[in-house]
């Protein structure tokens, strides 16, 4: 992997002064649902309702925070900066990469985020690091064209058989996704404690699969030139809660499409979704 960090905040983190006022927010949200939270009459429990807008802008704030900390020490992150950010939610202090059309000079340029423009809400200020024989300049960007070491790790990042590590890999985070039997592809993520490859976990065997390492494994005869899908939602994550709730079709497809949205931020356009 380009990238691996243990899933979870550590210490250090969560006391940062500017982490503190978003632990508040999630905390007093946190509070407040469990005194509401109590199990039906079927014994059932009951669904927490999804945060509020300002709750989840906190909680992914917080996230992006902790990726572009652990990101910032990796020997990879030339290579990490290349890949995409379906977010674009820099905000003052970032370090940015710069997209553009393809050829224009500041494409793949990297600097920092002074402000937002003062003439224009959707832009920022952004001062761009110099490069051979070059200063240091001030040029106003488009937030569309700013991506961020933490908006690249939530669009790309993978999640070990066990939920404790989360891994950024150059190949197969680049792969498209397609919902269940609409992928041709399923992905396997090998990590230290799966070392014999089995998926037990328990590291014994002979080996024959190398740790932290992500596997294709073809779901289906693939034609030359066809272009490989895997499903970024296994079906067991996006329908735990549903299948004890007893919900239908309909509330669980929309489960999935919630689920693509908060971590990828697009809508699901495969045979599954694009035909409703």
């Amino acid at each position: 992997p380009l990238h691996t960090q243990p899933a979870g905040y550590g210490r250090s983190f969560l006391r940062r002064s500017d982490v503190a006022p978003l632990l508040t927010a999630i905390d007093r949200y946190g509070r407040t649902t469990s005194s509401q939270h109590r199990p039906s009459s079927s014994g059932d429990p009951r669904k927490y309702p999804p945060p509020p807008a300002e709750v989840r802008e906190a909680m992914d704030r917080m996230a992006e925070m902790n990726a572009t900390e652990r990101m910032l020490e990796s020997p990879r992150l030339d290579d990490l900066w290349k890949l995409h950010d379906a977010h674009n939610r820099a905000a003052a202090g970032d370090a940015v990469g710069l997209v553009s059309i393809a050829g224009r000079k500041l494409n793949g340029r990297i600097g920092r985020v002074a402000g937002r423009d003062d003439e224009d809400a959707d832009r920022f200020a952004v001062e761009i690091a110099a490069g051979s024989g070059e200063r240091r300049s001030r040029k106003s960007i488009k937030r569309d064209n700013l991506k961020t070491l933490g908006g690249i790790f939530r669009t790309n990042f993978f999640e070990s058989r066990d939920g404790g590590k989360q891994m950024v890999f150059g190949t197969m985070s680049r792969i498209n996704h397609a919902c269940g039997t609409y992928a041709n592809a399923l992905k396997l993520i090998v990590d230290d404690d799966d070392s014999d490859g089995n998926g037990d976990g328990d590291g014994n065997g002979n080996g024959t699969t190398s740790s932290n390492k992500a596997y294709l494994v073809a779901g289906r005869d693939i034609s030359m030139g066809e272009e490989i899908f895997i499903d970024y939602v296994p079906s067991d994550d996006a329908d735990e809660d549903n299948d004890k709730g007893g919900d239908d079709d309909d509330h669980r497809r929309q489960r999935r499409l919630d689920s693509l949205r908060n971590q990828y931020n697009f809508r699901c356009q495969c045979p599954e979704h694009s035909a409703r």
